[in-house]
């Protein structure tokens, strides 16, 4: 069934924490990781009391699915720095940073919002809100304002 973004956001780092793991990206695109990071934060956010259904790839990256119903609320997870394969398995087996973002986002399948979409506001601030913290955690990982920069001191 189709579905519409009804809120997303994005949250952009840089870590040695998470590794690219060889051959990752034929569950996906070339080039698309983020395997590493979506299993630890699938494990990390039930701590907080947020469920994960599942984890699975999509072509972009990684999926963290919190919930199906009556929206679909999750955390895409993948790899900034659009490098070559091998450069960027290598920068991360010799722990170079690497460049990670998570999109939360929230779906409404289309004939939901037909009747009344629910409010995904207050889930979505909550996930991120979480996301952020969970990450701000990792050992060896720093918060990014965008893909280029770092937060603001």
């Amino acid at each position: 069934m189709p579905t519409i973004p009804a809120q997303r956001d994005q949250i952009w780092f840089r870590s040695t924490f998470f590794e690219v793991e060889p051959g990752e990206d034929s569950e996906t695109n070339p080039r698309c990781y983020g395997r590493a990071l979506a299993r630890w934060l699938a494990s990390a956010l039930p701590k907080d009391g947020l469920p994960v259904a599942e984890v699975f790839p999509e072509d972009w990256g990684w999926c963290v699915m919190v919930k199906a119903a009556p929206f679909r609320l999750w955390v895409g997870c993948g790899n900034v720095d659009d490098l070559a394969t091998q450069t960027l398995v290598k920068a991360s087996s010799h722990r170079q940073p690497l460049v990670w973002t998570c999109i939360v986002a929230a779906e409404v399948p289309v004939w939901r919002r037909l009747f009344g979409a629910p409010d995904t506001t207050g889930d979505v601030r909550q996930l991120v809100d979480c996301v952020r913290r969970t990450i701000a955690s990792a050992p060896n990982t720093t918060l990014m304002q965008g893909p280029e920069g770092p937060l603001p001191a």
